[in-house]
Order: structure tokens, then C-alpha cells, then sequence
């Protein structure tokens, strides 16, 4: 009976500790989702042998049958609730599915607007590529010189890249008159 007592307090502290050094994991934001999926493998594996030596003892030294599904239950929902995040970002990922992290989009379309020389914003799509890449693909319509135009994709990029994007594409298209009739493509992009 003291056995038992010692090998199951030995566990719940060691599981206790092993579940507090996985919480910084357990959500996806600022890692690396592969290196996420790997530790909470091991995180699972190491759960899975724990509760499999508590089962086996508390089956061998008490009797108790329903302790090997009850630990499994328990394990299984503890990895179940664990994995969520990751599915959630890696659906976000194949989705391409504006970062959850960029909430002032329509500040940015404001800052956009307020750049001289711009008439219209055609489109802006912003996506995460990867867990380290954000990527934003922006069209424009302008008026202006080639210095001005060239100006305002400099301008236009690092706004984007100061909300978050790491690989901005800006595309000009030159309009001719106050009305927004386009003109050609503008060769900046």
C-alpha cells in the first residue's frame, strides 16, 4: 500500500511538472509548428509511459481494472485539447487566412489611402505562408511620375512590413485623369 502511495506521488509530481514546463507550448503563437508537433509528441509519449507504470501499479497492487482506461481517457483528452491550437493554425495556414495577430487592418487601408499620389486601394491580401512568413500582395491605383510612383511602393511596403508582413508585394497601376480610368500597369511592383 505504501508502494503505491509513493509510485503514485512520484508520478502526479512528476506529471505535474512536466505539464507545467509544456503550458509555454501548448499554444501556437511564437514557435515553430513542426518543433511544436515534435514536442507535444514527446510530451504525449512521455505521458503515455506514466500512465502506463500508474495503471500498472495500481492494477497489480490493488486490483483496480478501470485504472488503465481511465488513464488512457485521461491522456488522450490531455493531447486532444493540447493538439487544437496547431490544427487550428495549420488550417489557418492552408486556408490562407488573414494572422489572427493583424487587427488593425482597416488602419492600415487608412494609412495606405493617406499616401500621396494614391486614388484607390484595388485589393490587399494578407496571408501566413509559414509560422515565420506573412505575406501581403497589395494593388494600387496612383498618379504620379516614375519617382513618385516608385516612392509610393517604397512607402507602401514598409507600412505593410510594419504591420507584421514579411514579404510585401506592391503593384501601381497608373490612372490618367481624376475619374479612376486606368491606365497602363505601372512597371513598379
Amino acid at each position: 500500500a505504501e508502494a503505491v502511495k509513493t509510485v503514485v506521488g512520484v508520478a502526479s509530481r512528476w506529471g505535474n511538472a512536466a505539464l507545467a514546463r509544456a503550458k509555454r507550448f501548448l499554444t501556437v503563437e511564437g514557435h515553430d509548428a513542426n518543433m511544436q508537433a515534435v514536442y507535444l509528441h514527446v510530451v504525449a509519449d512521455t505521458l503515455g509511459s506514466a500512465g502506463v507504470i500508474v495503471s500498472s501499479v495500481l492494477i497489480e497492487y490493488k486490483g483496480w481494472f478501470i485504472a488503465d482506461p481511465i488513464c488512457s481517457l485521461a491522456i488522450g483528452s490531455l493531447i486532444f485539447v493540447s493538439v487544437l491550437p496547431l490544427v487550428k493554425e495549420a488550417g489557418g495556414t492552408l486556408l490562407q487566412r488573414t494572422p489572427s495577430e493583424l487587427t488593425a487592418l482597416p488602419e492600415l487601408r487608412k494609412r495606405l489611402k493617406d499616401i500621396e499620389g494614391v486614388v484607390k486601394i484595388e485589393s490587399i491580401h494578407i496571408w501566413r505562408q509559414s509560422s515565420a512568413m506573412v505575406v501581403g500582395t497589395l494593388r494600387l491605383q496612383a498618379h504620379g511620375d516614375a519617382t513618385q510612383l516608385s516612392d509610393m511602393a517604397d512607402d507602401s511596403r514598409s507600412l505593410l512590413e510594419e504591420y507584421g508582413v514579411t514579404d510585401p508585394c506592391v503593384q501601381i497601376e497608373l490612372v490618367h485623369n481624376s475619374k479612376g480610368s486606368k491606365g497602363k500597369a505601372s512597371p513598379v511592383s
